[in-house]
């Protein structure tokens, strides 16, 4: 039985032995044969957390994978309408998740943005 896959901070999560997986980690612990270390860290090499394949993705330690985004993310100017469409979907309830495969944005980056509206009493 395939197990249920759901969206958690814009990654694929399933239930192992009751307890809450990234299916990204369960990827690469089945690649390896071994659990990983509380230090490792699974990089998406295409920046998409949902593209789970064993080809885009690679083991980094939790410092290497900081430095790895801190130097070579760019920065994604968001448009005055992807703004005002992010307000509008928070509005209606969608959760950030939702907003950021509907928005095609990483699910931090929409993240940071509601916390900003609110502050600005935008929501």
């Amino acid at each position: 039985m395939e197990p249920h896959h759901y969206l958690n901070q814009g990654h694929l999560y399933c239930r192992k032995d009751g307890r809450q997986v990234a299916v990204h980690r369960l990827v690469v612990e089945e690649h390896l044969g071994r659990t990983l270390t509380s230090d490792e860290v699974v990089h998406h090499i295409d920046h998409d957390p949902l593209n789970n394949d064993l080809s885009n993705l690679r083991v980094m330690t939790r410092a290497e994978h900081l430095v790895h985004h801190l130097r070579s993310m760019p920065v994604d100017p968001w448009t005055e309408a992807e703004f005002a469409e992010m307000l509008r979907l928070s509005r209606e309830g969608l959760t950030i998740d939702v907003i950021a495969v509907r928005l095609e944005k990483g699910y931090y980056p929409v993240r940071a943005r509601l916390k900003q509206a609110k502050k600005r009493d935008l929501l």
